[in-house]
């Protein structure tokens, strides 16, 4: 990739997500066992970021502009809901989001 922006964000033009892997996070579930979540590339690259047709990529570990991944770039991928009902911290349930 070319040129980027000082805050790393990098022309949209310039960038193929179909290069970029997955990325799996691996959780416990509410049974214990694992669950695994997935960040697609179309996600963790966010469009139009800071500028129209720039890019950034949403892993950063601090900098200028700290950024999460287990933020948004992830809930966008599923369904999530947030319970608080459920014992003392709660739970958080995702749900895959059906494609047509």
């Amino acid at each position: 990739m070319s040129e980027a922006t000082s805050n790393g964000a990098v022309p949209q033009s310039n960038l193929n997500l179909s290069n970029w892997p997955d990325i799996k996070f691996v959780m416990q579930g509410a049974d214990g066992g694992d669950v695994t979540l997935i960040c697609t590339p179309a996600t963790y690259w966010q469009t139009d970021a800071y500028q129209a047709g720039y890019a950034a990529f949403q892993i950063n570990n601090g900098g200028n502009f700290p950024l999460s991944i287990l933020g948004l770039p992830l809930f966008n991928n599923y369904y999530t809901v947030f319970d608080r009902t459920q014992n003392p911290y709660g739970t958080i349930n995702f749900a895959p989001i059906a494609t047509t």
